[in-house]
């Protein structure tokens, strides 16, 4: 049994490897469109909070070192039996613990890529829903812009405008194509953390379960603990990847959502829209009452000519 989950660690070790050669293209793709994104919300003047990004850094980094304590403190009773052996130490929390380290580094860059997207598309959207993205990028950038001539320019500000709102809409889109390609990147590796987490809760679940109907957990209390670590701690993993990610996409649907919910439309004092369909009823009215005239009157072709003639010749 322990050759086999020796066998397993190998196998992590060689996917991890490959899994960070087919992404390395992906992830530089990436990064490079979120510079262009950044670069392109700073030109606009869209109100970014760095700060909070440069301290998100931080997060994943103190998350990595609580966890490796965790881990070391989970393991501290097996490495007092080694006789503070620092080769052996070394062995077992290569085969032991290091597989674990790896997935948790890969998760952790994962879900920090992930953050900065979400808050980037934070940017992109309103606080109220009377406070449309449009007019608030305009006001934003246009707020700076103001001098005594601004009425004379007024032209050229609609145009500017337009140009802004395509460049926020454009922004949007590659946004979304970032979220997509860095999931085509960490795809498989997510795939293989979250299958290897879920079979450990299920054999970790079960040796609890067992733990505690046989009623052993009173002598094996340390170990029942241990148990109690590797659910709380695989299945916070798989929690907080699931939020970030539906996080993502949730941002992304009020962003659609805010443009759906806030259209363009012209209107003749609300009665009826001045746009395609407007052209296609009146067409359709037309027809209609042409047929509906020709069917109930009756009027012959002699009253009708003799009704032209005069009409021509009073004009």
């Amino acid at each position: 049994m322990y050759q086999i989950y020796i066998h397993i660690d190998y196998l992590i070790h060689l996917l991890t490897i490959i899994f960070g050669v087919l992404r390395r293209k992906k992830v530089k793709r990436f990064t490079l469109q979120l510079e262009t994104c950044i670069r392109t919300m700073d030109d606009l003047n869209i109100p970014m909070n760095l700060s909070k990004c440069f301290w998100q850094r931080y997060y994943p980094i103190l998350f990595f070192i609580f966890t490796v304590i965790s881990l070391m403190a989970v393991d501290y009773r097996w490495l007092t039996l080694l006789e503070s052996s620092y080769p052996k130490t070394f062995i077992f929390f290569y085969l032991e613990r290091y597989p674990f380290v790896e997935l948790l580094i890969v998760d952790i860059t994962f879900v920090f890529w992930m953050s900065q997207l979400n808050e980037l598309l934070k940017c992109m959207l309103t606080t109220t829903i009377h406070s449309p993205q449009h007019k608030r990028l305009l006001c934003m950038r246009n707020g700076r812009s103001d001098s005594p001539l601004s009425g004379i320019h007024q032209t050229d500000k609609s145009k500017e405008d337009i140009i802004k709102i395509k460049k926020a809409k454009e922004i949007h889109l590659e946004l979304i194509k970032c979220a997509r390609n860095i999931n085509d990147a960490y795809g498989l590796h997510i795939l293989l953390s979250i299958t290897t987490a879920f079979i450990l809760i299920i054999t970790v679940a079960y040796d609890a379960y067992c733990y505690t109907l046989i009623k052993y957990y009173y002598m094996g209390f340390f170990q029942y603990c241990i148990n109690l670590y590797w659910i709380f701690y695989l299945g916070f993993k798989i929690i907080f990847i699931s939020h970030v990610c539906a996080g993502t996409v949730t941002e992304i649907r009020h962003f659609i959502l805010q443009l759906i919910q806030n259209p363009l439309s012209f209107t003749t004092c609300g009665l009826f829209y001045l746009d395609y369909t407007l052209i296609r009823n009146v067409i359709g009215t037309v027809i209609t009452y042409l047929v509906i005239l020709i069917q109930i009157g009756n009027v012959s072709i002699q009253t009708f000519v003799k009704n032209s003639t005069f009409t021509a010749n009073n004009l």
